[in-house]
């Protein structure tokens, strides 16, 4: 089992079939993921992302505006952030040494 703190949310991945990724608010909302929910929804958040990358940056390129590009290198970096955490929640957690 692995737990990861941000903010006001605790993400624990039990990696069981109905439960795959549980998130817990410090406000008392837990709603639990079951991973084939767990994978489109992440799976449809890079791709609406990485369009969004795509059309600022070509904005930028066609038109030379810095707010195109800094638009775009933020949602780059949401991208990035985005699919380490996927990744992270995907992968098996460590046997304690």
């Amino acid at each position: 089992m692995k737990r990861f703190r941000f903010l006001w949310w605790t993400y624990t991945v039990p990696g069981t079939d109905f439960t795959y990724v549980e998130v817990e608010s410090r406000f008392g909302l837990t709603t639990a993921y079951s991973l084939g929910r767990w994978v489109l929804t992440n799976l449809c958040g890079i791709i609406v992302l990485t369009a969004l990358v795509l059309v600022f940056f070509n904005l930028w390129r066609e038109t030379g505006h810095p707010f195109a590009v800094a638009l775009g290198a933020m949602f780059a970096i949401a991208l990035a952030i985005g699919i380490a955490f996927f990744i992270w929640s995907m992968t098996p957690a460590r046997k304690p040494s």
